[in-house]
């Protein structure tokens, strides 16, 4: 199976979704999991769409990546389910200087580090 790439968020004012995709490309199939217009988001309200967040990422495996895009409360939505359902998470993200596409492997939950501390 191949693995993906989960894109939080469909930048806002972006009318075409490839938005420098075709590089991430490379690392897997491009998965969006918001548009634009799902990102209106009552903070106050959000049962919704976590649960479409949720349906969507409970398909993804611990070794696809996770590209950070968009506004913040949705892609804090997904990191959070993310490490939920696998215990961490392989961020992809876009290093300017180099101009391509980088991954950071396992960033974990915290719990890892509180029953050390607890030992």
């Amino acid at each position: 199976m191949e693995r993906k790439v989960w894109v939080a968020h469909k930048k806002p004012g972006r009318s075409q979704p490839d938005w420098n995709l075709k590089k991430a490309e490379t690392f897997g199939e491009v998965k969006i999991l918001m548009e634009d217009i799902d990102a209106r988001v009552n903070i106050f309200k959000d049962g919704k769409l976590t649960y479409r967040l949720y349906q969507k990422l409970k398909k993804s495996t611990p070794d696809d990546l996770v590209l950070l895009s968009g506004d913040r409360i949705p892609v804090a939505m997904v990191v959070s389910i993310f490490v939920q359902l696998h215990g961490k998470i392989n961020v992809l993200f876009w290093n300017q200087k180099k101009n391509r596409y980088e991954i950071r492997k396992n960033f974990t939950s915290i719990e890892k580090y509180l029953e050390k501390e607890s030992s």
